[in-house]
């Protein structure tokens, strides 16, 4: 049972409201709704922004044109979304909507049940409520041929990882032992949550794609670790990954090819850089192993 700010006048009312609504068929999901929903959880999750309204200042309508073929006609009045943050479940964020606690025109209940029949959802980090939810609604348009069509097994598994996410934010950063508490402050490498000032991360890291290889214990972007940190091969110059052969209390190295399998001499240790490739759920930057 929910409590709200409304009490039990607002339940009240939710439940008059669905008394006297007749049965309406499914919402359909919508690629290029889904595609903007997406976007505005990108864009505001990381940036400790709530609103409909895009730190570029887009707007529902602004994003969904972004999908559209260049031919299709839309309005204002032909999108709208709701924003939901924190730890609500799905069948929760449905109760939230039809009750729309605290709204005098019930904007979000309308959203539900008016004349919209397409839906689009995504689920992003938040800095500051860790999760958050964002319905598009809409009705139905010219989509570009290019998007792939939403699956519900895709949303369901995008917010169970989130959820993976939440508990994993309780845990201590491997490098301090603080724990990582909010989302835009941490990303996920090896299957645990580093503060991004204790990884050697940079901005171009947390933009890119690219794998992490691991410095003095240390998860580096791909990048950072060859123009700043990797060991050159005495022999072909070339960056030191994987396997390796290093000096004992130097910093010469050879390479795993140009040593072939076989300590250079006496005194030569074995190294192995460990790699660890980036994966992406919504806006957060995760590594798995």
């Amino acid at each position: 049972r929910r409590v709200h700010g409304e009490g039990r006048r607002g339940q009240e009312d939710a439940i008059a409201f669905l008394d006297r609504q007749p049965p309406l068929g499914p919402l359909q999901l919508c690629a290029a709704l889904q595609a903007a929903a997406e976007d505005l959880a990108a864009d505001t999750g990381p940036k400790n922004r709530i609103g409909t309204r895009g730190s570029d200042n887009s707007s529902d309508l602004s994003r969904l044109t972004r999908y559209l073929r260049a031919d299709a006609v839309v309005s204002t009045a032909d999108v709208g979304s709701v924003c939901f943050y924190g730890s609500e479940k799905p069948e929760d964020l449905v109760t939230l909507m039809v009750v729309d606690d605290g709204f005098k025109s019930r904007a979000r209940r309308l959203a539900v049940f008016g004349d919209f029949t397409r839906l689009g959802v995504a689920h992003g980090a938040h800095d500051r409520f860790i999760k958050m939810t964002v319905l598009s609604f809409g009705v139905e348009v010219a989509e570009t041929a290019a998007l792939p069509t939403p699956q519900l097994s895709d949303l369901h598994a995008r917010y169970q990882a989130l959820f993976a996410i939440e508990a994993d934010l309780n845990a201590e950063c491997p490098s301090c032992h603080k724990p990582v508490r909010t989302a835009a402050s941490r990303q996920f490498i090896d299957s645990r949550p580093w503060h991004l000032a204790c990884a050697h991360t940079c901005q171009d890291c947390l933009q890119s794609e690219s794998e992490f290889l691991f410095h003095n214990e240390i998860p580096v972007c791909s990048g950072c670790f060859h123009t700043r940190l990797a060991l050159r091969c005495q022999m072909c110059g070339k960056s030191c990954v994987d396997e390796h052969w290093v000096l004992r209390d130097t910093v010469q190295a050879v390479c795993g090819a140009c040593a072939n399998g076989v300590a250079p001499g006496e005194n030569w240790e074995p190294h192995i850089t460990k790699r660890v490739p980036r994966i992406r759920i919504g806006g957060t930057a995760l590594v798995s192993k």
